[in-house]
């Protein structure tokens, strides 16, 4: 049984040096046993929970996600580890449970902060963005391999997932910017606010309220959601603006601008999300 964890604030940037330091520093943690580098080229580390059946789970760790920024790269080691025993801390206790269907959602990612792309948890979305099973662990989120369904279908956690997901959508913000342009944040769930472009009934009613015909959506960064009506051509150039930003930040997502027309249907949370509605743009980077 093996799990994908992935811390929330932690990124790609993660240099062979730091790499190295990680695997002896959790060589000498006395709670983990059988550290051992399975992928160098990606930084994929895997262990056990010290006290463990030899049976028991292995947790797999995709290093590439310890440092996104360059506060982060450039932070001491002490400090970048402390990081790392703090987000350790947060899915231990989890290792033995059972899986939980409540905590499921999914989530929206760039294709390549993904590590395993064939797992029947992963599903493209549109353009450089796939939608992803992933458990909430409180201060962490985990994605899942088939061995650990327990005897539950592929199907069963994406319908779980969709169903938290539809529960969950309550009040977000839409924010004007300036006309014809809004910012999309949901505050009370920043890290699942990218899952709102599996929403597109309700973008697209958003779309309908501002009375746009047709909207462009940029998700370049994590947490923040960029909606324009693709009809203003000075909205689209301030969002375009933001977007090249938010690629420049610690969390950059998609390059790409979405087309969503205002008679988007509403995607069942049970149906296989292919990004209808949704055409790929490309951003225009700033030089």
């Amino acid at each position: 049984m093996t799990t994908w964890f992935a811390p929330r604030s932690l990124e790609p940037h993660l240099s062979a040096m730091m790499f190295d330091e990680l695997v002896e520093h959790l060589r000498h943690r006395p709670d983990l046993t059988d550290v051992q580098v399975t992928d160098r080229d990606h930084m994929i580390l895997c262990f056990r929970k010290a006290g463990m059946s030899a049976d028991g789970p292995v947790l797999t760790l995709n290093a590439r996600a310890m440092a996104c920024s360059a506060e982060r790269v450039q932070m001491p080691c002490a400090q970048r580890l402390a990081q790392i025993d703090r987000f350790l801390a947060s899915i231990l206790p989890q290792a033995q449970a059972a899986l939980d269907l409540s905590q499921l959602y999914p989530v929206v990612r760039h294709r390549d902060r993904i590590v395993d792309l064939e797992s029947p948890l992963v599903r493209p979305l549109a353009g450089d963005m796939i939608t992803v099973v992933m458990q909430d662990l409180g201060d962490s989120l985990a994605t899942i391999t088939a061995c650990e369904l327990g005897g539950k279908s592929v199907e069963d956690l994406w319908q779980a997932a969709g169903i938290n997901l539809r529960r969950a959508l309550g009040q977000f913000d839409a924010t004007p910017e300036a006309p014809g342009y809004l910012t999309i944040r949901w505050p009370d769930n920043p890290v699942l606010s990218g899952s709102i472009l599996l929403a597109s009934g309700i973008l697209a009613a958003l779309v309908r309220q501002q009375g746009w015909r047709v909207a462009g959506i940029g998700a370049a960064a994590r947490g923040t959601i960029r909606l324009a009506d693709s009809g203003d051509d000075e909205a689209m150039a301030l969002m375009q603006a933001d977007l090249a930003q938010d690629l420049a930040g610690a969390q950059p997502q998609s390059e790409l601008i979405f087309r969503l027309s205002a008679d988007t249907p509403w995607l069942e949370p049970w149906q296989k999300w292919t990004g209808a509605g949704f055409s790929p743009l490309p951003i225009q980077r700033r030089h």
